[in-house]
Order: C-alpha cells, then sequence, then structure tokens
C-alpha cells in the first residue's frame, strides 16, 4: 500500500506492508507509518488492514446492564428492571421484572444464570427467573410435656424444592410417643419443612411439610431425610461473583478494613454458604473472580492474584483490575481487562503492556468481538480516571509535528 500524505506542499510517501494497531506507548516517529497513536472508527484485522468499525442499530433502550450468556443467549437489564433476552435474529423477550440495583454482576453454573446487584441476586434457569438465595429460617414457637427431650428445627422450602438453612434449634419436652406441638414460622412463596429429633436424638430428620401456619403435632416417629442445612446462610450481598468447580464463589468488600472476603457456596448447592467457615481473605478491594481449570484469578484494586490448586496463592502482577471487569473465557483461557491493559491466565501474561498505554477509569469493562476472522477488544469507561501507571501516557502528536520530524531526520 502506498501512503502519500502532504505536508506545506511537499509529499512524503512511504510504503505500507501492513498496518499493526495502536501504539501509544513509544514515540510515533520512531515507530513507522505502520503503527497508529489512534484509530477512530476504525479496526485493523489480523491480515494488517486497516478497515471501516462495523456499524450497529438499536434492539433497545435504556440498557442498566448486559450478559452474553454461555449458551448463546443475550440477557439484558432495562433502567426500569426488566429482565430481557434478545433472540439471535434481535427481538426482545421479557423473562422478568424487578430486577434492579445497577450496576449487576453474573456467573453462570451449569444450566443457571446468577445476576446480583446491591439490591437483589437472582438465579436465572432455562424455565425460571427466581430469587438466588432461600432466607434463613428463625426458630419455631414449641409446646408439650413428658419426660423426654426433641432438638426441632424448621427451614423454608422454595416452589421449585430447593432447602434453606437455619441456625436454630429448639429444645421441647414430650412423651415417648411425641405430643410436641409445633407452631411453624412462614414466609410468603415458600413452603416451612420440620425437623426433629426421635426421643433424647440428636439428628434431626424430616417430620412434616407445613403450607400454613397451623400447628402440627408431632408423633415422635420421625423417619424423613435428614436436615444438612444448619448453619447454612443464602448468599451474601457482594461486589463480584464466579462459579469455580462447582461452587459459586461471591467477593465482598469491607471498606473499614480495606479488605475483602471470598465466600464459596456447597458443591452443587450455589443457594447455601456457611458463612463461618467457607471464607477466604485477601487484601484490598475485589474486582474481578475468574475460574481456571487448576485455578482461580484474584483481582484487587491493586493486584492480581491465582488461587491454584496445587499451589500457594501467587501475586503475578502489582497492578490491580477496575471495578467493572469481566472475564472471558476461551477453551480454559481467561481474558480480562487490568488496569495495564489487556490481561490472560493462566499463565499469566499482559497482552498489550508492551506497545499500549491503557487508560484507566473507575469502572471498565471488556469484551471480545469476533468479526471476519479478528477478535476485537471492546472497551467501556464509566467514571474518573485512576491514578496512572508506571509508565507515562504517550501524548500523540499533532499530524504536523510528526512529519516536520520525519523531514528533519532525512535531511
Amino acid at each position: 500500500m502506498l501512503n502519500r500524505l502532504t505536508l506545506n506542499a511537499a509529499p512524503v510517501a512511504g510504503i505500507i506492508r501492513g498496518f499493526k494497531g495502536i501504539n501509544n506507548r513509544l514515540d510515533p516517529v520512531a515507530l513507522g507509518l505502520e503503527w497508529q497513536v489512534q484509530a477512530d472508527n476504525a479496526l485493523c484485522d489480523d491480515a494488517g488492514f486497516l478497515i471501516n468499525r462495523p456499524g450497529q442499530r438499536a434492539i433497545l433502550t435504556d440498557i442498566a446492564d448486559i450478559h452474553d450468556a454461555a449458551d448463546g443467549r443475550l440477557l439484558a437489564v432495562t433502567a426500569t428492571g426488566a429482565l430481557i433476552e434478545v433472540t439471535p435474529d434481535g427481538h426482545p423477550v421479557l423473562l422478568a421484572e424487578g430486577i434492579a440495583g445497577a450496576p449487576f454482576v453474573w456467573a453462570e453454573l451449569g444450566y443457571a444464570v446468577f445476576v446480583m446487584s446491591e439490591r437483589g441476586q437472582w438465579a436465572l434457569y432455562p424455565d425460571r427467573v427466581v430469587p438466588w438465595g432461600i432466607p434463613s429460617c428463625p426458630p419455631p414457637t414449641t409446646a408439650g410435656t413428658g419426660d423426654h427431650t426433641y432438638q426441632i428445627a424448621c427451614v423454608f422450602q422454595a416452589p421449585d424444592g430447593r432447602i434453606g438453612g437455619t441456625h436454630h434449634v429448639v429444645a421441647a419436652p414430650g412423651a415417648e410417643s411425641g405430643g410436641v406441638t409445633v407452631w411453624p414460622p412462614m414466609l410468603p412463596g415458600y413452603r416451612t419443612r420440620i425437623y426433629a429429633s426421635t426421643p433424647d436424638g440428636a439428628e434431626l430428620l424430616h417430620a412434616a411439610t407445613a403450607i400454613d401456619s397451623a400447628p402440627v403435632t408431632l408423633d415422635g416417629r420421625q423417619r424423613g431425610s435428614l436436615l444438612d442445612t444448619l448453619h447454612h446462610d443464602p448468599p451474601p450481598v457482594g461486589e463480584v461473583i464466579a462459579s469455580h468447580h462447582n461452587r459459586m464463589v461471591i467477593g465482598a468488600w469491607e471498606p473499614e478494613q480495606d479488605r475483602s472476603i471470598l465466600y464459596y457456596s456447597r458443591a452443587d448447592n450455589p443457594h447455601l454458604f456457611r458463612l463461618d467457615r467457607d471464607f477466604q481473605i485477601v487484601a484490598g478491594r475485589i474486582t474481578l473472580l475468574a475460574s481456571i481449570p487448576r485455578g482461580l484469578v484474584i483481582g484487587t484494586d491493586r493486584a492480581i492474584y491465582v488461587d491454584s490448586l496445587d499451589a500457594p496463592v501467587q501475586q503475578v502482577a502489582g497492578y490491580g483490575v477496575p471495578l467493572g471487569a469481566r472475564a472471558h473465557d476461551d477453551h480454559g483461557v481467561i481474558y480480562f481487562w487490568s488496569q495495564r491493559g489487556l490481561c490472560r491466565a493462566a499463565p499469566f501474561q499482559n497482552l498489550t503492556d508492551a506497545h499500549y498505554v491503557a487508560r484507566s477509569r473507575e469502572r471498565q469493562t471488556a469484551a471480545l468481538l469476533p468479526w471476519q476472522g479478528s477478535t476485537y477488544v471492546i472497551v467501556s469507561q464509566q467514571g474518573a480516571p485512576l491514578e496512572r501507571s508506571r509508565a507515562a501516557f504517550h501524548r500523540p502528536l499533532p499530524i504536523l509535528e510528526v512529519f516536520r520530524h520525519d523531514l528533519a531526520n532525512q535531511q
């Protein structure tokens, strides 16, 4: 390709054998014509051609957040709290309403998509949208007389069969044949499962299921399933979420202590958490969680770590990840936008730091766009600029200054 530019009527020509993309780290005069310091509405493909950015058309307006699901579904939340699925041909389908509290964070486990904001948590299954967690059940009221003691506990059961947890076990007197009366706590939209021990026993077995607050009298011969959700809670509110080895992980920031807590759900039970036991602490504000085949990538506002299954937690970068970042999985390798550009793991590598100085803001996210045989990175930013990295930004020179330097070097 012959590139001819004019400066004060003096032509400057050069042969461009292929474009290489943006480089704003080095002096543009020394780079040559193959690099660009800025490219508006243009794309550089893998073959080195500079092409027009593809156009777009509006499908939805007033979008608060959007998620590209692994099964190909495009999910969006509007500013009014409507959850929309966009079909492949571009038609919006309403799935649910009342999804409020942007910004949102998303993660997938099995067939479910989980979404969280500071005002709520939801689970999106192929056939339904339900609250992610089930509230912990308070203690029941009991009455009875006798020489034996029964242990009584209750949990809420969702219409889809999921069972919540409780922290309360009540000791009630009763006869060997039972005679303990239970007034179960009730919650609109849920049933209440009553668990009881045998006389003077310790194991809690399913004894009855209540659909209203009417008292239930137990006969002392409990033979149902064992209660295994004692001391479990619904998912806590956090800032980032991820699925990891059949568990959901929630990262919650504690600003007063400048640390974050990573809470892990029970395996194959993403709605149940042992907040007193299954957690991990990291310094700083958590901004990214991403699962890789043999570990978990943890991004904070100041560093990036890899928590491997077969090694201690390792810091892999001395810079952090901005709020709003999302990881994109490509056959077990994840890509994400950091405070210093595009990174991948594992192994960890910054793919752009050598030639591109990332302009970071408080909140930003990136997406990978496959188009016409090439893959592009789209970055969206919001908020105030962050403190610049140790590599200074290079100020692009006006085009006249560039070629004045170029002509001077040729003399």
